[in-house]
């Protein structure tokens, strides 16, 4: 082995060696502590605390994310965010009634990913009209109601007008196959523990999944920003029952309240049965 061959082996143990050391000192002690995080100190205000913190979390933590986003959207000197409840379809609303002086015709988007990170999805309906079981409605947590019937080779956006919508149960009326209910939000509430992504009420389609329109009771409603599960009666399409968890935030006292509603009217009003 020659002379220059063998320092040059040398300085690069050495380099990882002391690389090593360093890493070592800086992070002494994190293993088996906690860190609390409040809005009024957010993480990314102290770069290796926050490195800390999620050295400790485990990696498969479906409320991390939720946590980081609220206290994002939070402002410094209060303790949750104040985002009122349906907030994403009142800006909507508001565009829509002056998007006329807004032009979009000649604009157009190209996704450009990320194409490799998974969603999540909670809930599908089998259409049964199709005898090949082929065509299919799913709802992705990470946004919207996206049609197939291919069996899942290729999908069309059903909601591509609507906010981002966190849909976690999809169901068909039995006795009307051109309705279907959606309910948004995906929570995971239990003592000590508030985490989920808040939704934004119960939908509606009458025309066999084609379209779809929020139902105007649950939209500013706090009892129906997390719908957990939706059922509708056999005989009738417009008796529901929704069960749901009641708006959820870091940072607010952790006193998530679980409901069960009915509506005896296709959801023009609702009754708080449990």
């Amino acid at each position: 082995m020659s002379i220059k061959r063998s320092v040059g082996i040398l300085l690069l143990s050495i380099t990882l060696i002391v690389f090593f050391l360093l890493f070592e000192n800086e992070n002494n002690g994190i293993e088996g502590q906690t860190f609390a995080f409040t809005p009024k100190a957010l993480p990314a205000d102290d770069p290796t605390e926050y490195r800390r913190y999620l050295k400790n979390q485990n990696p498969d933590n479906p409320g991390l994310y939720f946590q980081i986003d609220q206290l994002r959207k939070t402002p410094s000197d209060l303790s949750f965010p104040q985002y009122p409840n349906n907030y994403k379809f009142k800006e909507l609303n508001q565009q829509n009634r002056s998007s006329k002086l807004v032009r979009t015709s000649d604009v157009t988007w190209t996704s450009r990913g990320p194409a490799n990170v998974p969603g999540r999805t909670r809930s599908m309906v089998v259409l049964e009209e199709d005898e090949t079981e082929t065509s299919w409605l799913a709802g992705a947590v990470s946004g919207g109601i996206w049609f197939t019937d291919d069996a899942g080779q290729s999908w069309v956006n059903r909601t591509p007008d609507l906010p981002n919508l966190i849909t976690t149960s999809i169901v068909r009326s039995p006795s009307n196959p051109n309705v279907f209910y959606v309910g948004t939000g995906e929570s995971f509430a239990s003592p000590g523990v508030t985490s989920g992504s808040n939704g934004n009420g119960i939908f509606k389609s009458a025309d066999g999944g084609l379209s779809f329109e929020q139902i105007v009771t649950t939209a500013n409603d706090p009892r129906f920003t997390n719908i957990n599960r939706i059922i509708v009666s056999p005989d009738d399409p417009d008796v529901v029952l929704a069960c749901s968890i009641g708006f959820i935030s870091v940072g607010q006292p952790d006193d998530a309240t679980s409901f069960i509603l009915r509506s005896t009217d296709g959801g023009n009003s609702w009754t708080e049965v449990f």
